[in-house]
C-alpha cells in the first residue's frame, strides 16, 4: 500500500500517531508493540524531510523520538484532554453514586430513557457545582 502525504499532512499523522502512542503505552510497563512499531515506522519517514524540529534518530538505540518542542506541544494537548476528562468523568462517576444510592439496583433495571431521566439532574448538579466551584467543595469523607 502506497499512501501519498503533502508536507503538512504528514506533520499531522507525525502529531496524531505520537498522541496514539501515547494514549496505547503511557501508562503500561510492557508496552503494545504494534502500537510502538507503527509510530516508528511513522517517524522513519522524517528523513526525507527537514522536519528536525519534530523527530530525531538515535543512532545509539536506533529508534526515532520526537523533540522536546514537539513532545511539549503535543502535551499541552494531552493536558487539555485529561482536564476535560477528569471533570466529566467526575462528574459522572459521582451522579452515578448518588443514582444508585437512591434506586439500587431498580436502575439497573429501568429502560435506557428512565435512566436518563433519573440520572440527568443529579449529573446537572455536579456540573453546576464543578462550573462554579471547580473543586473548591470537592472533598472526602473518612472514617465512615
Amino acid at each position: 500500500m502506497t499512501i501519498e502525504l503533502s508536507k503538512e499532512q504528514y506533520v499531522s499523522l507525525l502529531k496524531i500517531a505520537f498522541l496514539g502512542e501515547w494514549m496505547a503505552n503511557s501508562f503500561r510497563e510492557d508496552r503494545l508493540p504494534e502500537y510502538d512499531d507503527i509510530d516508528q515506522h511513522i517517524m522513519s519517514f522524517a528523513k526525507q524531510t527537514d522536519l528536525k524540529d519534530l523527530v530525531i534518530y538515535d543512532k545509539k538505540l536506533k529508534r526515532w523520538f520526537p523533540t522536546r518542542e514537539m513532545e511539549s506541544d503535543m502535551h499541552a494537548y494531552i493536558d487539555e484532554y485529561d482536564e476535560d476528562y477528569f471533570a466529566e468523568e467526575l462528574v459522572y462517576r459521582l451522579a452515578r453514586r448518588d443514582v444508585l444510592k437512591k434506586y439500587g439496583d431498580k436502575f439497573h433495571e429501568m429502560s435506557r430513557e428512565e435512566n436518563i431521566r433519573v440520572e440527568d439532574p443529579f449529573l446537572a448538579k455536579y456540573y453546576d457545582e464543578l462550573g462554579k466551584n471547580g473543586l473548591q467543595n470537592i472533598g472526602i469523607i473518612m472514617g465512615k
